[in-house]
């Protein structure tokens, strides 16, 4: 074979080219795997944020509930003089 042969030269150009977008092709998924562990790496810390706040809102929620079966246990006490229903209530906040 001849160096100059003009199909030596586009062979010897395209390998050269085949390698180069290879080498391209390898480092477009090493960037975009980056991509891909970084936003996940922001989306957990964010879930674990949505936790926190998650546990105070049902925490509030609970004493919410128990705020307003107290008052309900009070309104039927003041209503209805009725003493059996503060029992429940005093059970709860612990008085005997």
């Amino acid at each position: 074979m001849r160096r100059n042969c003009p199909r030596c030269r586009a062979a010897r150009y395209r390998s050269r080219g085949h390698y180069e977008d290879r080498k391209k092709l390898i480092l477009s998924n090493i960037i975009n795997g980056a991509f891909i562990i970084l936003i996940g790496f922001f989306a957990f810390q964010n879930l674990n944020l949505v936790l926190t706040k998650l546990r105070f809102v049902q925490i509030a929620d609970d004493l919410n509930a128990s705020f307003l079966e107290m008052r309900i246990l009070d309104k039927n006490y003041f209503l209805y003089r009725d003493k059996n229903a503060l029992r429940p209530s005093r059970r709860r906040s612990g008085m005997p």
